[in-house]
């Protein structure tokens, strides 16, 4: 399946192996590493494999990791496998590339262990190649708003790397990487678009600043 004309739309799946997960949040376009060792779940990638490698991945609404149906946001993102490694302990290493987002509209019975949803692309049409527009972030809001966070809370960063990484890589990558809940994070992944989710991410790095600083009229 080609993402690149809208005619992709009517050939995307009106149902989907449904992943929840814990430590990670998936966006259009960007990467997520995950370990899978549950073995619904690796009967859910068994499944993606023989077929068409794609998962839909949503973040779990559950904060007990014991729990076997945990509840799940309702947005998610479709997924492609783009590396499997099976491990020699049963575990399996995949990374999946973001394609479009989704709408979970029902929970299905199926004949099988993992979740399976029917899904709707229809809200996320702009996430396809042909029809994003310009994003007109406020690069320098995101850049001066990370400089004071990296102050708050020193550690090393690839400076080089952020300034070369394009708007939708950088606000992307700032949204998986940054200290957000899953609520905040599953705000970021439900703004309607690019520009939204850099001014929502400036919000999220301020307020993380004034754990720290305190409330300051500059921010």
């Amino acid at each position: 399946m080609q993402l690149g004309s809208d005619r992709a739309l009517t050939s995307l799946p009106k149902a989907l192996r449904v992943l929840p997960v814990s430590d990670g949040v998936l966006f259009p376009r960007g990467i997520l590493k995950l370990t899978i060792q549950k073995p619904k779940d690796i009967e859910l990638v068994d499944d993606a494999m023989r077929s068409d490698r794609l998962i839909g991945v949503v973040q779990s609404d559950e904060e007990d990791p014991s729990v076997s149906k945990p509840a799940f946001y309702r947005t998610g993102c479709l997924g492609r496998v783009k590396q499997f490694t099976d491990g020699e302990d049963g575990s399996y290493a995949i990374k999946l590339r973001g394609l479009l987002r989704f709408a979970v509209t029902k929970e299905l019975r199926a004949a099988r262990i993992y979740r399976y949803c029917r899904v709707n692309f229809e809200p996320f049409i702009s996430d396809l190649p042909t029809r994003r527009e310009k994003d007109d972030v406020n690069r320098e809001a995101v850049l001066d708003a990370l400089d004071r966070f990296i102050a708050a809370y020193p550690q090393r960063i690839d400076w080089d790397a952020i300034h070369e990484a394009s708007d939708e890589i950088l606000v992307n990558g700032l949204a998986i990487q940054g200290p957000f809940s899953r609520a905040e994070k599953q705000a970021l992944l439900e703004a309607p678009d690019l520009k939204t989710r850099a001014k929502i991410l400036v919000s999220l790095l301020e307020f993380e600043v004034t754990k720290v600083t305190g409330p300051s009229k500059n921010l």
